[in-house]
């Protein structure tokens, strides 16, 4: 029989073997038909972290009336702040209405929380537990010196995810106008150079936004955990640290844009005469062909279908090969494209574990890439152990099968879905059909026994379904 970890263990060999390479050219575009010149991040001014200590007119108070009088104005100036911010939330443009949503809640939580110290006020006769309490607010809610700080970092990583969505979006338009105008007889292979590398680099960006966010909440939790009373002198380095990582990843924007629009900029050149569609050789399904057309680079193209049994999980993968001709630099282009893998499990593999895997090679469909060649032996004899059933798999285009090619593209760097941070609701469990309904989708509990991300919320663990022996939780 089958085991999950057994069936999970195949996701990486199974999404190797559909990596099998190619891409495309050129376009005529204006920079503004993508809104490039919108792919510039909006400034980031670090916020201001007061020093919250109990103030004198407490502390040496001899009277009861003294202290109500001053702890209701104290409270009162930090729900006036938090409605205050509220609003600046509220009208945050940036934000979308989901993120809007859950800071709103922390806000309207800090501002209940104020109100019972407050209300507590109301019947107190002790002066000692009156000033006990002013000094508990001061220590508990920390409104200037933690609470408000941490939500706007929290909100300037929110927009950066924001803005490398947007980028990303921005990216996949282009990359399509680029691939439509192939017949136009332009060549863009410096602008498919400046795209790539524009991929690249938000890739990293959005990778360092995250951890951005990772060491923020990390460091907060360590500190918030010990309660110390110089407070204000531990967190604001915890601040200043991720104020430095918002800048570098905004400047990092900043360029990836320019470069971008620079490299847009420059008219694309002739590339000779539109190659006739009629000169690209249909090979049909018929392998021998392209086999043949390969040899000398000649065009052709072919829909190729294989599949593949690996711990009684079937495979059928249908891939796009297509012979771009050589470049400039003589090497033989090979174009690949992910059309479609379908899976055939074992009769008592759960419906969950199914819906999950395939969602998995779900992300993989429309994927493609490029392989350039100095030598068409060595793509040949690739060819050739494809046709006879051997594959050499590898995450990395650098081995495996790939390995004799210079090869990019999204088919090689296959979409990386990255833990979130806040902690995972065990407590609850809801099927995946009911998550699937509510609009949730999985992410696996990580070590730290964290999940959804702080824009979502966490509907519980999903049922009969582990990776590596955790649960995987419901993200809304």
């Amino acid at each position: 029989m089958v085991t999950k970890k057994a069936i999970f263990s195949v996701i990486g060999i199974l999404l190797a073997s559909s990596l099998l390479s190619g891409f495309i050219f050129t376009t005529v575009l204006a920079a503004n038909e993508v809104g490039l010149k919108q792919m510039l991040p909006t400034a980031f001014t670090a916020p201001v972290v007061s020093v919250e200590k109990v103030p004198a007119s407490i502390t040496n108070a001899k009277s009861v009336s003294a202290v109500v009088a001053q702890g209701k104005k104290l409270i009162a100036e930090r729900v006036n702040a938090l409605n205050r911010f509220k609003k600046q939330v509220a009208a945050n443009k940036s934000l979308n209405a989901q993120q809007k949503k859950g800071f709103i809640s922390m806000i309207d939580s800090n501002i209940k929380s104020l109100g019972g110290y407050r209300d507590g006020m109301i019947n107190d006769k002790e002066l000692i537990s009156q000033k006990d309490r002013i000094r508990r607010m001061y220590k508990l809610m920390r409104i200037f010196s933690f609470s408000i700080p941490r939500m706007q970092y929290d909100i300037a990583l929110s927009v950066l995810d924001n803005h490398g969505n947007s980028i990303n979006d921005k990216l996949k338009i282009l990359q399509n106008k680029i691939d439509a105008a192939k017949t136009t007889g332009k060549d863009a292979t410096a602008w498919q150079t400046a795209l790539d590398k524009a991929k690249t680099s938000l890739a990293a960006l959005q990778n360092d936004v995250n951890e951005a966010r990772v060491n923020l909440y990390r460091s907060v939790s360590d500190i918030n955990l010990k309660q110390p009373d110089n407070y204000a002198e531990i967190i604001n380095p915890v601040f200043a640290n991720t104020a430095k990582s918002i800048k570098r990843i905004n400047q990092g924007y900043t360029l990836l844009a320019r470069d971008l629009l620079k490299a847009m900029s420059d008219p694309l050149p002739a590339k000779g005469p539109a190659k006739s569609a009629g000169l690209v050789k249909d090979c049909g399904n018929n392998f021998d062909c392209f086999i043949e057309a390969a040899q000398k680079c000649d065009l052709a193209k072919i829909n190729h279908t294989y599949a593949m049994n690996l711990f009684e999980v079937r495979s059928t993968s249908t891939l796009y090969y297509e012979l771009k001709g050589r470049d400039s630099a003589q090497k033989c282009i090979f174009y690949i494209q992910a059309k479609e893998v379908k899976l055939e499990f074992p009769p008592n593999t759960s419906q969950a574990i199914i819906a999950l895997n395939e969602e998995a090679f779900k992300q993989m469909e429309n994927r493609d890439g490029t392989c350039a060649y100095i030598s068409t032996v060595k793509l040949v004899d690739l060819l050739k152990r494809w046709k006879a059933g051997e594959f050499q798999f590898s995450s990395d285009p650098k081995n495996g099968d790939f390995k004799d090619g210079k090869c990019k593209g999204d088919y090689f760097t296959p979409k990386v879905v990255t833990s979130g941070t806040l902690p995972a609701n065990t407590l609850q469990t809801i099927s995946l059909r009911e998550c699937n309904k509510r609009g949730g989708s999985g992410m696996q509990i990580t070590e730290n026994n964290t999940a959804c991300v702080s824009s979502q919320s966490d509907l519980g663990s999903i049922e009969g379904v582990k990776i590596n022996g955790k649960s995987v939780q419901c993200c809304k």
